[in-house]
C-alpha cells in the first residue's frame, strides 16, 4: 500500500505520484470532506436549476405579456397617421391604455430579474461576460421603462387637464408621444 502524505490544506497524495510528478491525484482524508463536497455540489446545482427555471419562466412571461400588449391593445388604440383618431381611442378606453402600460412596466421589471438570473448562471463561465451582459440589460431595463412610463404618462396628463393648448396642438402632441413609443416597442420587439 502506498503511503500517503498531506498538506497542511488537507489535500493526501501518495509519495509514488508525487515522484512522477502527477498532479491532481489527490486523496481526502476522510469520508466526512467527500460527503460535504458532495453536498455542496448539490447545492449548487440546485440553486443554479431554481436560477434557471427563474429565467425561462421570465422569458415566457415576458414573451406573452409583450404579444398581449402589441397585438390586443395597442393595435385597437393607436391609429397611425390620425392623432384625433388616437386622442378618441385613448380617451374611451383609458383603463385599456392604462392596462397597456402596466403590462410594459411589467415586462421591464422582468427583464431585470432574468439579468440577474442570467448573471448568476453564466458566472461561471465567464463572469466578465456575464457581468457586461448584466450591465447591457439593465442600462435596457432602465431606459426602456423610462420610455415607457413617460409615454404612457404624458398622454393622460395632457388629456386630463385644463391645458393651454388647442384641441389640435393637444392631439398633435399625444399622437407624437404614442408614436415614439410605439416605434421604440416595435424596433425592441
Amino acid at each position: 500500500m502506498a503511503i500517503k502524505k498531506c498538506t497542511s490544506f488537507g489535500n493526501c497524495y501518495t509519495e509514488k505520484a508525487r515522484k512522477k510528478g502527477v498532479r491532481g491525484v489527490i486523496f481526502l482524508r476522510t469520508n466526512e470532506r467527500k460527503n460535504t463536497n458532495k453536498m455542496t455540489e448539490r447545492i449548487t446545482e440546485k440553486s443554479l436549476l431554481v436560477y434557471a427555471r427563474v429565467a425561462g419562466l421570465a422569458y415566457i412571461v415576458i414573451i406573452m405579456l409583450g404579444i398581449f400588449s402589441v397585438s390586443f391593445i395597442e393595435t385597437n388604440l393607436v391609429v397611425p397617421g390620425n392623432d384625433a383618431a388616437t386622442v378618441n381611442n385613448i380617451l374611451t378606453n383609458e383603463l385599456r391604455f392604462r392596462i397597456s402600460v402596466a403590462s410594459e412596466i411589467v415586462m421591464f421589471v422582468l427583464v431585470v430579474l432574468l439579468s440577474l438570473s442570467l448573471y448568476v448562471i453564466l458566472k461561471t463561465v465567464n463572469k466578465n461576460l456575464a457581468l457586461l451582459a448584466l450591465l447591457w440589460r439593465l442600462g435596457e431595463a432602465i431606459i426602456g421603462g423610462s420610455v415607457t412610463v413617460l409615454g404612457g404618462l404624458i398622454p393622460l396628463l395632457l388629456l386630463h387637464r385644463e391645458a393651454a393648448f388647442e384641441t389640435e396642438q393637444l392631439q398633435a402632441l399625444v399622437g407624437r408621444s404614442r408614436y415614439a413609443a410605439e416605434k421604440k416597442i416595435k424596433n425592441s420587439v
